[in-house]
Order: C-alpha cells, then structure tokens, then sequence
C-alpha cells in the first residue's frame, strides 16, 4: 500500500528557504501521526536552520535545529489525546503543550518528557 502525501517539503523544511529537511525518523512519527489521528495537522515549524532559530525566538539547543521537532496545530479538541496518548504511541519523546491548538513534538528526547511554554 502506498502512503498518499501528507506533507509537502516546504511544510516541514525550515521557513526561511535554505533547504534544511527533518531527519526521516521524525518524519516517519509525523505521518504515522496524521494517519492514526485521521485530522488534518497544520505544520507551522519543521527543521530550522539556526539563522532562523535565532529570528524566532528559538532556543539554542533547539531539537528543531536538528531536524528532529515540529510544531503543529490540530483542532483544540485533539491536544490531549495527541499529548498523552498518539504521539508518544508513534514515537515522539518530546512534547510541550504551546496554546489551545498549538503543540511541539520531538524525537530527540531519551525518555518521554512532557512541558508547557
């Protein structure tokens, strides 16, 4: 079976146009995501380079810096059940609650670590 494409490059690569791409397996956890959640999910940051880490406030360690994070946005509806339940389930290790809608998932983390900004 074929996967139809759920993302577009320029959703997960960095915003600013340099070409920086997430590393597949955090790709793999995005869209394994989307399939299970069966909801659209808005990318609104991928990998970023570390110009554009720097122009948006990002932290320097930043996970996203490594290709291995996103924000997204789902219907507030959702935000619990992808925290708590679906992302870790498809591989996430990282992920912080941001607003209503609005949540980070990364894969870098070693163990499932959970916060709010």
């Amino acid at each position: 079976m074929k996967i139809p494409e759920l993302f577009t490059d320029s959703e997960i690569s960095c915003k600013c146009g340099c070409g920086a791409m997430p590393q597949q397996s955090a790709v793999n956890a995005l869209y394994a995501l989307r399939i299970i959640l069966d909801q659209p999910i808005i990318i609104t940051s991928g990998a970023r380079c570390s110009v554009h880490n720097l122009s948006v406030g990002g932290k320097p360690g930043s996970y996203h810096l490594t290709g291995e994070a996103f924000d997204i946005r789902i219907l507030p509806d959702y935000v619990g059940l992808v925290m708590f339940d679906l992302a870790p389930a498809c591989g996430f290790t990282g992920i912080a609650y941001i607003s209503p809608g609005s949540i980070h998932l990364d894969t870098g983390h070693l163990k499932l670590t959970t916060w709010g900004y």
